[in-house]
């Protein structure tokens, strides 16, 4: 809904004020797991250390939620990292 207003100059709603949500669909749980060489005990930590290594770290999905997860990490954590997609979606880990 967000995007909307940048199609229409002026659309006749406000895309947040004027919807909401009704209910809640899924909840997924994901596991970041690092390869013991990776010296990062906590999500910051490994935040840092892919920021101070940029490229150097690949990382596996299985799926498009792991994907999308991944997507938003990299993002909001300003980092960059190799994505190497599996076509089962058995496991989303990071790999060295």
């Amino acid at each position: 809904m967000l995007g909307v207003p940048t199609l229409r100059k002026n659309p006749p709603y406000d895309a947040i004020a004027d919807f909401g949500p009704i209910t809640h669909l899924g909840k997924f749980a994901f596991f970041l797991v690092v390869h013991p060489s990776v010296p990062a005990k906590t999500l910051s930590e490994f935040i840092d250390y892919a920021r101070a290594n940029p490229g150097r770290l690949n990382y596996a999905t299985g799926n498009i939620s792991a994907i999308l997860a991944f997507a938003q990490l990299k993002s909001f954590g300003n980092v960059d990292m190799v994505h190497v997609p599996y076509k089962s979606d058995t496991l989303t880990l990071p790999i060295y």
